[in-house]
C-alpha cells in the first residue's frame, strides 16, 4: 500500500507541470537566446522570431538551452559530490576504508564534470548536423 502510495505522488508531481503548460496560450513565435551565427540559415538573427519562417533555427535554440540545463544541473550534482567527498575527508580519522571512499567520491565528481563538458560539446555537435 505505501508503494502504490509513493508511486501515485510521484506521477502527480511528475504530471503537474502539464497542468500549467496545457493552460498556455500557444504562439507562433519563439524567443531565439542563443547566437547561432555559427548555423547556416541563421545568422544574424535573435530574439522574438517568427517560428513558422525560423523553425530550424527555434529549435536549435531549444536544443542549446536543454544542453545549457543539462550542464547546469551536472555541475551543480558535481559540486555536491565534491563536498561530501571533503566532508568524508575530514571526518575520516584516518580510516583507510573512509578515505578510499572519499577519494571515490572525489574521482566520480571529476568524471562528473567531465560528461558536463562532453554534454556540452554533444549538444553543439547535434546541432552544427541539424543544419
Amino acid at each position: 500500500m505505501k508503494k502504490i502510495l509513493v508511486s501515485l505522488a510521484t506521477i502527480g508531481l511528475l504530471a503537474a507541470p502539464l497542468v500549467g503548460l496545457a493552460a498556455m496560450e500557444m504562439t507562433n513565435t519563439c524567443d531565439i537566446t542563443h547566437d547561432l551565427d555559427d548555423y547556416v540559415g541563421c545568422e544574424g538573427i535573435g530574439g522574438e522570431q517568427d517560428a513558422s519562417l525560423y523553425a530550424d533555427c527555434c529549435l536549435i535554440d531549444k536544443i542549446l538551452t536543454i544542453g545549457d540545463w543539462i550542464f547546469t544541473a551536472l555541475l551543480v550534482v558535481a559540486i555536491l559530490v565534491i563536498l561530501l567527498a571533503a566532508w568524508g575527508f575530514l571526518t575520516a580519522g584516518g580510516d583507510p576504508e573512509k578515505v578510499k571512499k572519499s577519494r571515490d567520491y572525489l574521482i566520480y565528481a571529476l568524471v562528473g564534470i567531465a560528461v558536463a563538458f562532453l554534454a556540452k560539446v554533444l549538444v553543439r555537435v547535434v546541432a552544427s548536423i541539424m543544419t
